[in-house]
């Protein structure tokens, strides 16, 4: 379960959501569904650096002494934002360009960052901040936010400014924007209830949306398109993956599929009108379907079928960027 719990802490890009000069004009790239491109960060030789994974080929773009412990690439594909120790105290958010050049550090205040997700536009970035924990806890622990101080903070990746979003939470384990950048959701706890919560960009307190099991990590939040849905993934303690799927609206829980011993399930994205999600299947080979949100009726997909949908995902994700944008 440690392992697991690393490697979901640190492969944000699971999610493939969210800064030059034109940041108001920023698309979500279309090589978001290529299934050979993608960064994220793990161990080699004892020392954690960023790898970017394109046509085939595994490339450490960082490898030096730092760590860095998690990388996104942005929606529009221009940065990557990632977490590292390179400062030489605590672990602060970062930016490089795709190829690792043009490091930038983006915070510095001395306090832990961990999980954190893009905005759709790739301007923003939701982070989190866990003030009393050090990263050697994660990488040790079965559970290392359990208890753990934190809260949800945004940052302006070209401004740098920065707003801290909610006070009072702790264990935080995941957020995700919706797609129209009003509000973050997140998994966390409050006065002792654990859940899903939502915070809007204008701020005010943290919302309860639904109890989740302690005994289960829940990860890899989605919002549906239309924001009337959280998609996730379970893990529970010698347990299969499972998916779960919140309605925004009343915090009905559905069970959207569980795994085997022999067969891991995951997330992988909603279909554009918000009607369905569609979910990865590995079990030695790698297989897709698509799962009716309402009736949970399963159809399998090929892998041409499943870049047709994300093609039109993509699309429709620009569309509402440039209803947006100003």
């Amino acid at each position: 379960m440690r392992l697991l719990f690393a490697l979901m802490f640190c492969s944000l890009v699971a999610l493939p959501l969210a800064a030059q000069n034109a940041l108001a004009s920023s698309e979500v790239s279309e090589d978001t569904c290529t299934s050979n491109t993608g960064v994220f960060a793990r161990s080699d030789n004892g020392v954690y650096d960023v790898f970017r994974f394109e046509n085939g080929d595994l490339i450490n773009i960082t490898n030096d002494s730092a760590n860095d412990y998690a990388a996104a690439l942005s929606p529009d594909h221009n940065h990557i934002a990632f977490i590292s120790d390179r400062g030489g105290t605590a672990v602060e958010l970062y930016l490089m360009s795709p190829s690792g050049e043009n490091i930038r550090q983006l915070t510095d205040d001395g306090v832990t960052k961990g999980y954190f997700a893009w905005s759709l536009d790739s301007q923003h970035i939701a982070y989190t901040a866990f003030y009393d924990m050090k990263w050697e806890e994660v990488l040790s622990s079965p559970n290392p936010v359990s208890g753990q101080r934190a809260d949800v903070f945004v940052i302006d990746v070209e401004s740098l400014e920065v707003v801290q979003m909610t006070e009072g939470m702790t264990a935080i384990e995941t957020l995700a924007w919706n797609n129209a950048m009003t509000e973050i959701a997140f998994i966390g706890e409050k006065d002792g209830v654990r859940g899903i919560y939502t915070v809007t960009i204008e701020g005010g307190e943290a919302q309860l949306i639904a109890e989740l099991d302690t005994s289960v990590t829940s990860n890899l939040l989605q919002w549906s398109p239309d924001a009337q849905y959280i998609a996730y993934n379970t893990f529970g303690e010698g347990s299969a993956p499972g998916i779960e799927v919140v309605d925004i609206n009343n915090g009905a829980v559905t069970q959207l599929g569980e795994g085997s011993p022999d067969t891991i399930l995951l997330l992988a994205f909603w279909t554009a009108d918000s009607s369905n999600i569609v979910r990865t299947l590995i079990d030695g080979g790698t297989t897709y379907e698509l799962v009716d949100i309402v009736s949970g009726e399963v159809t399998p997909l090929s892998e041409l079928t499943v870049r047709a949908l994300c093609y039109e995902n993509v699309r429709s994700a620009n569309e509402m960027l440039t209803e947006t944008s100003p």
